[in-house]
């Protein structure tokens, strides 16, 4: 008796554990930024993070792709100069499917379209896609986030960059912005970028644990 009871609290003890609610937090770190999070914004981004752990199996199943393709894509967009952190924003773009076409016609694990691909040397023709490919892919968003970056010097206007073009991010940044590692988020940031720090959020608590998912809607409605 005693020993079946062991083993059922070795079954239930990691879901006990990680089906609590995870909070997002006033400050948020991202690459060498500390990211003040207002409370409305806080709220937005918690409903985010929710949505995300909505679905226990839908979630283990992106945590399980992360544990195949995350030491990858860290590994390439360190070489390339690039925060590792950037995961996170792969999985926002792409869920992780190689081969995912958005409506507008971006392809792969970073949704780049055809014109974008040529820019930063990703060879697309009828035999050769690397879009598809995860470390060519990873290597040419890296480019890209980096030639954001030498112009903003903000990793976070970077990948808002990444969504609206180098121009079209620039009235959401400021001069005061530019080298500064203390940036402020509130209900009016693009929410390009609270969608990217809820997945920053939701997945980097659960990653390279056994049953990562969030159990069922532990403590709050889908």
């Amino acid at each position: 008796m005693r020993k079946q009871f062991s083993l059922l609290l070795l079954f239930l003890l990691p879901m006990l554990v990680l089906g609590q609610r995870v909070i997002v937090p006033q400050y948020i770190s991202f690459a060498d930024l500390s990211i003040k999070v207002s409370g409305k914004a806080q709220q937005e981004i918690q409903d985010k993070v929710d949505a995300l752990h909505c679905n226990a199996k839908y979630f283990q199943k992106k945590v399980d792709l992360a544990t195949i393709y995350f030491p990858v894509i860290e590994s390439t967009l360190k070489e390339e100069g690039v925060p590792a952190e950037f995961k996170y924003f792969a999985m926002q773009e792409s869920g992780l499917i190689g081969d995912t076409i958005s409506r507008s016609n971006a392809v792969g694990f970073w949704q780049f379209k055809i014109e974008a691909a040529s820019d930063f040397n990703l060879h697309v023709d009828y035999q050769v896609d690397e879009r598809l490919h995860v470390i060519e892919a990873t290597g040419g968003a890296a480019k890209y986030l980096k030639r954001s970056n030498a112009y903003y010097k903000n990793w976070l206007n970077s990948l808002l960059s990444y969504s609206l073009g180098l121009d079209g991010a620039k009235p959401y940044s400021t001069a005061a912005e530019r080298g500064s590692r203390k940036v402020e988020i509130t209900e009016k940031t693009h929410p390009y970028v609270l969608t990217f720090l809820a997945h920053k959020v939701a997945y980097e608590s659960f990653l390279g644990k056994v049953n990562a998912s969030p159990v069922g809607t532990a403590g709050f409605t889908c």
